[in-house]
């Protein structure tokens, strides 16, 4: 008696093998093919979309041009929550409404550029972005410039996100 497997064993034993080596390929195949499920690309846009309104934020602000301040704080207040809408709109009452209106003939316009940003953090109605962004600008006629990087709080309002706070991280805000 032999304790070797007949040859048509041997062969059931191999093809077995062999099916069980293709379905766990097929499988692999059918789950690397598979789309991501709905909550990653809506988590994915989300974050899009808090980082498209940050850095909107950050090249409203750096694009101030003093010879139309109510254009300005038109442009920035549609970003931005009733709170820090008040709270900006009495920033630039104090800091540059002197130059609007004053007689002068000399205008400051500035320029911005977003070199990079990222959420911090994120939840259902509220985030956080880090923007850096330089901004270029020409005070009576001398090209002047400035890199700032801004921490950009968020909230979601009506479905809608706008900005609550913004804090410069290399000392003012």
């Amino acid at each position: 008696m032999s304790l070797e497997a007949p040859g048509s064993a041997r062969r059931h034993l191999a093809l077995g093998l062999v099916v069980a080596l293709v379905l766990a390929l097929a499988a692999t195949a059918v789950l690397l093919l598979l789309p991501e499920p709905d909550g990653a690309s809506a988590d994915e846009h989300e974050r899009q979309q808090v980082i498209n309104v940050a850095e909107q934020f950050a090249l409203r602000v750096d694009a101030v041009d003093t010879a139309d301040l109510k254009g300005y704080v038109a442009s920035v207040s549609e970003l931005l929550t009733s709170k820090f809408r008040a709270q900006f709109t009495a920033g630039v009452d104090g800091q540059l409404g002197s130059t609007s209106g004053s007689g002068s003939s000399t205008s400051n316009a500035a320029k911005g550029k977003i070199q990079s940003a990222a959420v911090i953090d994120i939840d259902s109605d509220s985030a956080s972005v880090m923007v850096a962004h330089d901004q270029n600008f020409v005070v009576n006629g001398k090209d002047l410039g400035q890199g700032f990087r801004w921490v950009i709080s968020l909230r979601k309002v009506g479905g809608k996100w706008l900005v609550d706070n913004s804090t410069d991280i290399d000392g003012e805000s």
